[in-house]
């Protein structure tokens, strides 16, 4: 029931809380059916689990009418461009999306984030291997004809069962530094069925879900037999994983959502309890998807100019005070000063921690003895400060 599913993907969303949401197998054809299931995500979905979404353009040159798509948040990302990775001779297109941040670098450069959406050929026979492997070269081919280094993520189900495999080694082991991939928790090995990888494999979240009695007969909705591979990755260039272009991995955050590691071979709900995320959370993956979901973090590199004090236009008036004036109701103004935020870019207001005011060169009064208290104006309004200290040691 895909209403139902609407309900449960906003469960895994606001649960997750993403800025960029990517997506394998969504109906590309034909175009007017394509177009009404790319929305439906964004207003049933999405946008019901916080923010305003948007996604990329609907591109296919196949005959297979599953494609990928990608999904980000309006207030963090701008879409630059959408376009095809070809990859002839392979089971369908790789699709490229190019974003902005919202917030640009110290020298007020844009910073941008190319995210490579990819599904490849599934099965464990060698023309499978084949096509991946097909599918995998022509993607870097392509990606070499960038011609510098990139902030680049690769994702997706990639239907691999080792970490030997070709199609996995022409991403990990390629010659040119500027697009080589990585794998951000560095995890090779043999993974399918392996006790020893059950903690990130992400396929499947079910194991007999029609109640059969089979793991999978053939007429259930996607892969059953319980959690025994890692399909499903997000991969990054080293630009990413050393920081070199305003964009870092987050050590540590690469995450399979609802994969606690203690259920090879059983369903997400099966026992023992799944306490990896809320109940309401599991629940929603198993119905939601047979897939688990990837999710890793992200540190961008912006702006932060330094904010500067100034003297403004027109200072205040030299003036004689009483020394009776001790009240507040008394006080009277005796300088002005600017504070001007300089790093407008990354959107945060200026913090004043501690204001220091040293006297001019003749102005030798005693200021401890002199001055009765300190007040701080914005304009005309009052602004709350703490304890001042009043001193003659400068």
């Amino acid at each position: 029931d895909i209403a139902l599913k609407d309900g449960y993907l906003q469960t895994i969303l606001t649960y997750v809380q993403p800025d960029i949401f990517t997506v394998n197998e969504i109906r590309g054809m034909p175009q007017s059916s394509s177009i009404t299931d790319h929305d439906r995500l964004i207003t049933n979905s999405l946008n019901p689990s916080g923010g305003t979404w948007a996604r990329g353009a609907y591109l296919n040159s196949t005959s297979d009418p599953l494609i990928s798509q990608i999904y980000f948040k309006t207030s963090k990302f701008t879409l630059i461009s959408s376009q095809l990775i070809p990859c002839p001779g392979t089971i369908r297109d790789v699709h490229l999306f190019k974003l902005r941040y919202y917030k640009d670098d110290s020298g007020g450069q844009p910073i941008y984030l190319w995210c490579a959406v990819m599904h490849t050929k599934a099965g464990d026979g060698v023309p499978e291997a084949a096509d991946r492997d097909l599918m995998t070269s022509q993607v870097m081919t392509f990606l070499d004809g960038l011609g510098a280094p990139e902030n680049i993520l690769i994702m997706g189900d990639f239907n691999l069962y080792t970490s030997s495999e070709a199609a996995y080694q022409n991403m990990i082991a390629h010659a040119n530094a500027d697009v080589k991939f990585n794998d951000p928790i560095n995890s090779p090995g043999n993974w399918s069925d392996n006790a020893s990888f059950a903690s990130i494999h992400t396929q499947a979240t079910r194991y007999d879900k029609d109640g059969d009695g089979a793991c999978f007969t053939g007429v259930d909705c996607g892969a059953e037999c319980g959690s025994d591979d890692r399909f499903d990755f997000i991969l990054a260039t080293n630009s990413i994983m050393n920081g070199t272009k305003k964009i870092s991995y987050q050590s540590g955050t690469y995450s399979v959502v609802g994969q606690d590691g203690l259920h090879l071979d059983k369903a997400i709900i099966d026992a023992p309890v799944n306490g990896s995320a809320p109940a309401n959370v599991i629940t929603a993956l198993y119905e939601m998807s047979d897939h688990y979901p990837v999710t890793l973090k992200l540190d961008f590199q912006v702006g932060y100019a330094t904010s500067e004090a100034s003297s403004p236009a027109s200072q205040v008036a030299g003036a004689s005070i009483s020394s009776l004036t001790d009240t507040d109701p008394e006080a009277m103004d005796v300088f002005k000063f600017d504070i001007d935020d300089l790093g407008t870019a990354e959107g945060l207001a200026t913090k004043v921690t501690n204001i220091r005011i040293k006297p001019g060169v003749s102005n030798t009064a005693d200021w401890t003895d002199h001055i009765q208290g300190v007040k701080i104006k914005n304009g005309g309004t009052g602004v709350t400060i703490g304890t001042p200290v009043i001193t003659d040691a400068y």
